[in-house]
């Protein structure tokens, strides 16, 4: 794959007045390996000092502002037109088969397999060919773009102290999000497949209904035929369960029945972010006696609101990114960060200590199903369904392994009736809040006017204190039943809202650094 980058922009700067300065421009940005050539965007900036000692000044900046082309999205969802699939795994599944392709293969090396290779030809033909996932890119699909403005105060309040206040909007369109083309088309009339399933098949051995998540899985219907319980919480896939009858009728709705999931990469994402960002800062300044410190304050107050949180989401319902509009899980509604510079005369060492602590309170994560092929409730192929929750989301909360685990708050959350996603909004977990205390220490050691030796060492989250990553946002529910066995008590125990992934242990790292 070859992107060729091109990019240019004009710029001027304007002093109106000796306290009123203005600077604007444009900038254009084109990107070969994507259609799109409406990427002009515009720039504008204001500042202006109110007072006549020069010690504040208001600022305001506006502008449009566009992303960078993911290549390796773009050449994964290109790939899939351009080659055959092959999963030599599968071959494993068709019992002496196995050996006979295995033999054949090892006569093959070192030689490599082809599209025309009679291996592959052989087994494509014999039904192991794993096309049922196709990918591609929607003809329409832009390079996302962003729409910012700020408008700041920053004062000297008194000698070596300055505050500074920046109010913030971020609006971001055309983010790239996955839809499976051929998810099943729900006919006329009806809300989900769920209620085609229960209301719109009259005919044959099939029958469905909503008969609650305590009934069995089926029972005896007229004339020989068989009634399926839609709110059955049976995983199973076999062909004589709810779930197994249900996704072979979903299958004769899509758009290609024989195929599987064909996902396609289009614009379709929003994110909304809106801050409050409040900072107050002391120049370095010697203390006497040989101390001296430089210190920054910094507290946000902001909202981030996306509907997926990478360039590959689907949603729930299939193309239906408006219903997945939540907190992201980026967001943590309050931030403050401390960091300064200390310095240390010689009988303490001439020590420099350079500490910087993050705090932020709770962000949310996500409950899903799993990803197993009998998560997939609505039968769209895609496994990003919710589980249905009754009560309150401000109760769903994190939990420490060794924490009490509550049941009735389990017993709140359920599969979603078949053919249907759960009602429960995405990202609607709060999570654990965080805590970051990292420190540098430093010794200078002078060799005349122009050398200077450094060495350091560095702590990184010193208290070694738990701060969970991305992964640790994505818990799964697990459905069991009313009274469930001490095996599934300790299974939930040991994963129900816990978060089990995390990152930046405690490190610490020796350097030096020559200056000249």
């Amino acid at each position: 794959m070859t992107n060729t980058y091109t990019g240019f922009f004009v710029q001027d700067d304007w002093q109106i007045v000796p306290r009123l300065q203005l600077n604007f421009g444009v900038r254009y940005e084109r990107e070969k390996v994507v259609d799109d050539n409406n990427n002009g965007g515009p720039r504008l900036g204001i500042a202006y000092s109110p007072f006549s000692n020069g010690k504040g000044v208001i600022r305001f900046g506006a502008g449009i502002f566009y992303n960078r082309v993911l290549l390796r999205t773009v050449d994964d969802y290109q790939r899939g037109q351009n080659e055959i699939v092959f999963d030599t795994n599968r071959v494993t599944t068709v019992g002496a088969a196995r050996d006979v392709y295995l033999r054949a293969l090892s006569d093959l090396f070192p030689g490599t397999l082809t599209a025309d290779s009679p291996l592959v030809q052989q087994y494509v033909a014999a039904g192991l060919n794993n096309n049922a996932f196709f990918r591609s890119l929607d003809p329409t699909l832009k390079i996302p773009e962003s729409y910012q403005a700020n408008l700041g105060f920053e004062r000297e309040i008194f000698k070596g102290y300055v505050f500074e206040a920046n109010l913030t909007y971020n609006r971001t369109a055309r983010l790239w999000r996955e839809v499976n083309t051929n998810a099943p088309i729900i006919p006329a009339g009806f809300t989900d497949l769920a209620d085609y399933l229960a209301n719109g098949i009259t005919t044959g051995s099939n029958r469905f209904e909503f008969a609650g998540i305590a009934a069995p899985d089926s029972r005896p219907g007229p004339a020989g035929s068989t009634i399926y319980n839609l709110n059955s919480q049976n995983p199973s896939t076999a062909a004589a369960t709810p779930y197994g009858r249900a996704l072979a009728i979903a299958a004769t709705l899509r758009p290609t029945p024989s195929a599987g999931q064909t996902e396609r990469v289009g614009s379709l994402g929003n994110s909304w972010y809106q801050g409050l960002i409040l900072e107050l800062r002391r120049r370095y300044t010697k203390l006497g006696n040989g101390f001296g410190a430089s210190l920054r304050a910094v507290y946000t107050l902001s909202r981030l609101e996306d509907d997926g949180i990478v360039n590959t989401s689907s949603a729930q319902i299939a193309g239906d990114f408006t219903s997945e509009r939540s907190r992201s899980l980026l967001d943590r509604r309050h931030r403050v960060a401390l960091s300064g510079v200390f310095d240390t005369p010689y009988w303490i060492g001439k020590l420099r200590f350079s500490p910087i602590l993050r705090m932020g309170s709770s962000a949310p994560f996500n409950i899903s199903n799993g990803g197993e092929t009998a998560d997939d409730r609505n039968l769209d192929d895609v496994n990003s369904d919710r589980p249905d929750f009754v009560g309150l989301p401000s109760n769903i909360v994190w939990r420490n392994v060794t924490d009490p685990l509550n049941l009735d708050l389990v017993r709140a959350f359920t599969l979603a009736p078949i053919g249907r996603g759960g009602n429960l909004p995405r990202n609607a977990g709060r999570g654990p809040s965080q805590f970051i205390f990292d420190l540098n220490v430093s010794r200078p050691f002078n060799f005349g006017e122009r050398f200077r030796l450094r060495p350091q060492i560095e702590f990184d989250n010193i208290f070694n204190a738990t701060v969970f990553s991305f992964g640790a946002e994505f818990i799964n529910f697990a459905a069991v039943s009313a009274s469930p066995t001490p095996d599934q008590l300790e299974e939930l125990r040991e994963g129900f809202l816990v978060p089990s992934r995390s990152l930046r242990p405690r490190q610490i790292r020796l350097g030096m650094r020559f200056e000249f």
